[in-house]
């Protein structure tokens, strides 16, 4: 890849630490990080329209920060998406994660070819391998009890809750899986979990100390959470909308912690590295021709 031109832009500290991995093999610029001191290759925002179309273009997770702004949590100023597109050719692929809606049709018009790489499976199992590791890190600090013998409710068991309670179950957690799949809940009970399903939440609810919510949608409700310990710890792993209702919580008194984008904050090097992997695997892909872009 030592001949191909990539363009970061935005993001959080695994952008940056991306952009040391890759800048060993590649030509790289970056733009959106002027609060990381040095990034390589740095742009000024205004060089943009002048930048001949880079073979890929890496967006942040998530892509965008609204419907209008690239995600730059890492820069002073708002950069508008369309001023990042407009550098992109029609040979440029585009990798970003959490793609929404309205960034894949701005794509789909400008006719660009684009990834959202948090689909990828392989980046996937590893960043929810990353994001339940940090799970286990919020709650050790948070907690002031151990994690032996801690009833622990995961509720959803996709690739994050798998890897919560193969973690927790490590440390010799008690834990109870929530899952509408009688599938899941058999093979979380297989791993040696208690299971429920959906319409059991009260019950692990009541029983636990630590819960952990991976779906993106609203079950901890007002009514659910009525029942919770007054000493209990939430924590949501769930991207927008999340899956607690954050102010009955704080009715309630209930310690909660929405943790969103746990790689980039917690191992942004490790992230950084999963990353690079991903863009070497889609570029041989592509470069063998087994690519579906």
């Amino acid at each position: 890849m030592n001949s191909t031109r990539i363009l970061i832009a935005g993001g959080d500290l695994r952008q940056a630490y991306l952009a040391d991995v890759l800048c060993r093999t590649c030509a790289v610029e970056t733009i959106g990080l002027d609060k990381i001191p040095n990034p390589p290759g740095p742009l000024p925002e205004t060089a943009l329209a002048a930048l001949a179309a880079p073979d890929y273009l890496m967006l942040p997770v998530p892509a965008m920060s609204d419907d209008t702004y690239l995600n730059t949590p890492f820069s002073a100023k708002r950069i508008p998406i369309d001023e990042v597109l407009d550098c992109a050719s029609a040979q440029t692929v585009i990798l970003g994660g959490k793609i929404s809606g309205t960034l894949a049709q701005k794509l789909k018009e400008r006719n660009l070819s684009f990834i959202d790489y948090m689909e990828w499976e392989p980046l996937a199992v590893k960043n929810a391998s990353v994001t339940a590791e940090a799970a286990v890190q919020i709650a050790m600090e948070e907690l002031p009890v151990a994690i032996e013998g801690l009833p622990v409710l995961i509720i959803g068991y996709g690739r994050i809750g798998r890897l919560l309670l193969r973690k927790f179950s490590a440390l010799g957690a008690s834990c109870i899986v929530a899952a509408r799949s009688p599938a899941a809940r058999a093979w979380s009970e297989m791993e040696g979990a208690f299971s429920c399903d959906m319409t059991a939440l009260i019950d692990g609810v009541e029983r636990s100390r630590l819960i952990i919510n991976t779906v993106p949608v609203c079950l901890l409700t007002k009514d659910i959470l009525a029942h919770a310990r007054e000493d209990c710890l939430l924590i949501d792993l769930a991207s927008k909308p999340g899956g607690i209702d954050q102010a009955a919580a704080g009715a309630f008194g209930l310690h909660t912690i929405w943790a969103l984008s746990l790689p980039g904050k917690v191992a942004p090097a490790t992230a950084a590295d999963i990353l690079a992997k991903t863009i070497f695997e889609i570029d041989a892909e592509r470069r063998n021709g087994h690519g579906t872009l």
